[in-house]
């Protein structure tokens, strides 16, 4: 305790105007203390400051990170994208060819005709219908009537459903015919046919 008194006592004996009298302890703490005042205003005024900006940068790492594993996977799965769109466009030109042009619509028709003729279904009306016009096609509705058999009904179905164009039955309405010989139905339909848009004209004709 005598040494600490004596220390303190020295201390203050300590002349502020002839630092050189100095003992060299009370150098070395005059350093010690004049460093830690300058680490201490320095982290007050120059690091605390840059916590919040290395916290913020320390985020947009996180985020450039996953941004990079995103386009890293994307880019790993392009081969499989390029392919899968090249199947799909080779897909799309398959069902395309099936769309018959304008000058073939005719001909479509009387196939249908002759499926009807060869099912041994006898023909009420036929009567074609306004054209609905989609963004790359046209859809060519006609109202049909025929009358037969059930099993002579469906095998027509059959027949149109396995045409090579792409013709589809709608609207379909089967009831018995009265007066007629029993187990003869009338099947009332909508038989649609459908034409590829390519000549950019008049799609109404």
């Amino acid at each position: 305790m005598s040494s600490l008194r004596d220390a303190f006592d020295e201390l203050g004996e300590l002349d502020m105007n002839n630092i050189g009298s100095w003992p060299a302890w009370a150098h070395i703490g005059a350093i010690i203390l004049v460093a830690a005042a300058i680490l201490g205003v320095g982290a007050w005024y120059f690091v605390l400051p840059k916590q919040a900006t290395l916290k913020e940068l320390q985020q947009q790492e996180q985020k450039l990170k996953q941004t990079f594993i995103n386009r890293h996977a994307q880019v790993a799965s392009y081969a499989d994208y390029k392919q899968q769109l090249i199947t799909i466009r080779q897909r799309f030109g398959k069902q395309l060819d099936k769309l018959p042009k304008q000058s073939e619509v005719s001909d479509l028709l009387n196939d249908v005709s002759q499926k009807r003729l060869v099912s041994g279904l006898q023909e009420q009306l036929f009567k074609p219908r306004d054209p609905v016009i989609k963004d790359f096609y046209v859809i060519l509705p006609n109202a049909m009537t025929v009358t037969g058999k059930y099993h002579q009904l469906a095998e027509f179905v059959s027949r149109v459903a396995a045409m090579s164009r792409i013709v589809t039955i709608n609207a379909v309405n089967i009831t018995p015919v009265d007066g007629a010989t029993a187990g003869t139905l009338r099947m009332n339909m909508t038989i649609n046919t459908y034409r590829y848009r390519s000549d950019g004209g008049d799609e109404s004709k």
